[in-house]
């Protein structure tokens, strides 16, 4: 098993990934971060409307680790978007996913664990199969790749806006 910190980037079908590694086997990969981006030459500008039509996408489809995302925010200023998975309770540190929409061309992923009794978060490490880790990126790809074809306002999505 490698122990050290390697970025490795992948380019192709107008997305660049790339997948900050902490450590990897034969088996998986214990990842700190995942960054996707589309390359705004695309053939589709995005709109005002596709970071929420992209979060309420993601909220429906995703799920990490048996963890379902939920909108948390979104900045229509600055056209940001965050989900964020909900913690088990029981555990003492509450650990969750954050996923980061950018102005429709970017999707970053990040585990937390959160210690209530020091009131702060910090980046950790999340183990993924290489198998897990092609779904992942294929289905954020996608989201990237696609675009908006209605306005559905739902009630989570209006909260956070």
């Amino acid at each position: 098993m490698t122990a050290m910190v390697k970025n490795l980037i992948a380019l192709g079908d107008g997305l660049r990934v790339c997948v900050e590694v902490e450590s990897a086997s034969s088996q998986g990969l214990r990842i700190r971060s995942l960054d996707l981006r589309r390359t705004r030459n695309s053939p589709h500008f995005p709109a005002s409307t596709w970071v929420p039509w992209q979060m309420r996408i993601l909220s429906r489809r995703l799920t990490l680790k048996s963890e379902k995302l939920e909108v948390v925010d979104y900045d229509p200023i600055r056209e940001l978007g965050l989900l964020r998975s909900a913690p088990v309770l029981e555990e003492p540190w509450k650990e969750y996913f954050e996923l980061s929409l950018d102005q429709g061309f970017r999707i970053v992923l990040r585990r937390f664990a959160y210690d209530p009794a020091q009131g702060r978060k910090r980046e950790i490490a999340f183990g993924l199969s290489q198998e897990d880790l092609l779904e992942l990126v294929d289905e954020l790809g996608q989201v990237l790749k696609e675009s908006p074809e209605r306005e559905e306002q739902e009630p989570a999505f209006q909260q956070a806006a």
